[in-house]
């Protein structure tokens, strides 16, 4: 597992095989919700009330390339301004979510400091899990499966074109699906995917991708 800090440029890797926590930065606003900066409201999603519109799969207008960073594949004011809407929009904040994905076997914990977990935290959190060098380990699970290697092997090679790096991304498991298209929930799957004798996460949702 890596501790992400945001600010400090390094991973602080524990020995445990697997998923990511994600620490985003601390407030810089003092109430509980970001504010609602010219009088931007929060919507629903239609499928799962819950969630923040924004992050809703199959609805949401803000759909990106994980390839680059959010910050410039979004819109500047979907970034900067709706971004800081909270990602789970009714119940008490938010602090602690967990994200799995049907495309790649990692998960990614987004744990937030004295503030709800936002839009923002969510898109940030999927980029930089993706961006992480894959191990030994994990190659060893790629090459058992022709066509998964052959995708990897295929996305890395594109991916050269604007990356000078030699080395093998999670990114590159997800081949040609880089759309992040937003959030949908999968209960009894999140069951099943929870590693056995570790504790859960009541907002546990998987991102879905697409070419």
């Amino acid at each position: 597992m890596a501790t992400y800090w945001p600010h400090q440029g390094y991973y602080n890797h524990y020995p445990v095989y697997g998923g990511q926590v994600y620490a985003p930065p601390p407030p810089t606003y003092p109430s509980a919700y970001p504010p609602m900066q010219g009088g931007i409201p929060l919507t629903a999603s239609s499928k799962w009330p819950k969630l923040n519109s924004l992050l809703g799969a199959g609805e949401t207008l803000v759909r990106f390339d994980v390839r680059k960073h959010p910050r410039e594949a979004i819109l500047m004011n979907a970034y900067h301004l709706y971004g800081l809407q909270p990602a789970i929009i009714s119940g008490s904040p938010v602090t602690y979510l967990r994200l799995y994905s049907k495309s790649i076997p990692w998960c990614i914990d987004i744990k937030a400091n004295g503030r709800p977990i936002t839009c923002r935290d969510v898109w940030d959190a999927i980029y930089d899990a993706l961006q992480q060098e894959i191990d030994d380990s994990e190659w060893g699970m790629v090459v058992r499966e022709k066509k998964l290697r052959e995708t990897v092997e295929n996305a890395v090679k594109k991916r050269k074109e604007g990356d000078k790096s030699n080395k093998i991304k999670r990114i590159d498991l997800l081949g040609e699906e880089t759309m992040f298209k937003g959030l949908e929930k999968h209960d009894d799957l999140a069951k099943v995917r929870l590693l056995p004798g570790t504790e859960g996460c009541e907002e546990t949702w998987f991102a879905a991708f697409s070419s």
